[in-house]
């Protein structure tokens, strides 16, 4: 696979949507937040810190699995750890909506990646 990098600017003016649970989801959450993305996670029993970050007014939280329609008005979407007919069914959502998919693990089913940031200093 051959890749072209980019940064995303701009991320508090458009929705970033979370598909998932677990640490991985706590991370995709994290560094989004850190780029003023308007997050909504999409997963029943989150780890604390998602639902403390939704108590709080961070993120959007839906408490449920993903439901078609979830995508619309999303610039990007992240796929964590979900079965894989929902994994399927969000990858063909964002596909027929144009939005920029990253299913954690799986290149075939992703259309970007992230990689790691260092940051130093506030």
């Amino acid at each position: 696979m051959t890749a072209y990098p980019v940064y995303l600017t701009q991320l508090d003016e458009q929705r970033a949507v979370v598909v998932g649970s677990g640490p991985a989801a706590e991370r995709k959450v994290e560094g989004l937040l850190d780029a003023d993305a308007r997050v909504t996670l999409i997963a029943p029993s989150p780890p604390a810190a998602l639902t403390a970050w939704a108590a709080d007014g961070a993120i959007e939280w839906k408490d449920r699995s993903y439901q078609s329609g979830d995508l619309e008005g999303a610039a990007l979407v992240i796929v964590t750890a979900v079965a894989p007919d929902i994994k399927q069914r969000v990858w063909e959502e964002a596909q027929e909506r144009n939005v920029l998919i990253n299913t954690t693990g799986e290149d075939e089913r992703s259309t970007f990646s992230n990689g790691d940031c260092i940051r130093r200093g506030p």
